[in-house]
C-alpha cells in the first residue's frame, strides 16, 4: 500500500508542547513503542474572524523526530470557506508540510463549509492539490454521518483524497453505517478518526476502535492530549489486532 494512504494506527497532535508530548524524540518513542504507524500534526486553525497558523517552530523537530523512527508525518489543517481564508490556508500549510518533511496534508473542512460557504469547497480542494506533487498525498476527514450533515458538499468533497470519517461518540453500528456512506459518496481508501476521550474511550478503547478497523484500512485517534496508559495500552492492541472486539452493548 502506497505511504500517501496510511493504513494502521494512526494519532492527532495538536498543541505541540513538551508538556503534553515529551521532547521530540521522546514523543517519537513512545509512538514507535505502541505500534504508531502515522500520526497528523496540526498547522493550521481558522474562524470565520482568524487565521492561526499552529506549531510553527516545532513541526520541524517533531516531524523528523517521527520520521526517524519509521514513522509518517501528515500535516492537519481546520479551514474556513471564505476566499481570503482558503488562500491562506493552502498557503500556510503547504509551508508546513515542507517544514515537517510530512508525507502529505489531511484537510479537516466542517462547519466553516456548510450552507453558504459550500461553495468553497472546490477552492479548497484545488488550491490544496495545486501545492503537492507526486510525491505528496491527500487526505480528507469530516463528519462521519454524511446524511446527519446535509448542508456540506459531500458531493463536491466525495473521493477526494483518502477520507477519514470522525467516529467519536457514537454507536459502533452508528460508525459501521457512516463508513458505507463514504464509501457511497465515493472514497476507496478509509482511515477512520476514534477516540480516546469520552463514552468510547478508556476500557473501551480497544473494543471500539478495533471493531471499526476491521471494516476499513486503518484508524487515527484524537487525540494524544487525552490519552492517558489505559488509552495507549489500547492503541497498541489495536496496532497488533491482539484484542477482541466487546460485544455490541459495551461499544454502544
Amino acid at each position: 500500500m502506497s505511504r500517501l494512504e496510511p493504513t494502521g494506527v494512526g494519532v492527532y497532535l495538536r498543541d505541540l508542547s513538551e508538556a503534553t508530548h515529551g521532547k521530540p524524540d521522546g514523543a517519537a518513542a513512545v509512538a514507535a513503542a505502541h505500534g504508531v504507524d502515522f500520526v497528523a500534526l496540526a498547522a493550521c486553525w481558522q474562524e470565520a474572524d482568524r487565521h492561526t497558523p499552529m506549531n510553527v517552530f516545532d513541526l520541524d523537530d517533531y516531524g523528523r523526530a517521527f520520521a526517524k523512527r519509521g514513522i509518517d508525518v501528515w500535516v492537519w489543517g481546520y479551514p474556513w470557506g471564505t476566499a481570503e481564508r482558503v488562500e491562506q490556508f493552502c498557503r500556510t500549510m503547504a509551508q508546513a508540510r515542507d517544514a515537517a518533511g510530512a508525507v502529505g496534508v489531511l484537510l479537516d473542512p466542517e462547519l466553516g463549509f456548510k450552507g453558504e460557504r459550500r461553495r468553497h469547497m472546490l477552492d479548497l480542494l484545488e488550491g490544496t492539490v495545486d501545492t503537492l506533487d507526486e510525491a505528496s498525498g491527500l487526505g480528507f476527514t469530516s463528519y462521519g454521518l454524511i446524511s446527519a450533515h446535509p448542508s456540506f458538499p459531500w458531493n463536491v468533497a466525495g473521493g477526494w483524497g483518502w477520507g477519514s470519517p470522525q467516529f467519536y461518540t457514537v454507536p459502533r453500528r452508528t460508525a459501521l453505517a457512516g463508513l458505507d456512506q463514504w464509501r457511497q459518496a465515493g472514497w476507496r481508501h478509509l482511515v477512520a478518526s476514534v477516540p480516546t476521550f469520552g463514552p468510547n474511550s478508556g476500557e473501551r478503547t480497544a473494543a471500539y476502535a478495533g471493531a471499526i478497523r476491521e471494516h476499513c484500512d486503518g484508524v487515527i485517534f484524537w487525540s494524544w492530549r487525552s490519552t492517558l496508559k489505559l488509552e495507549w495500552r489500547a492503541i497498541e492492541a489495536v496496532a497488533r489486532r491482539d484484542d477482541p472486539p466487546a460485544p455490541e452493548e459495551l461499544v454502544a
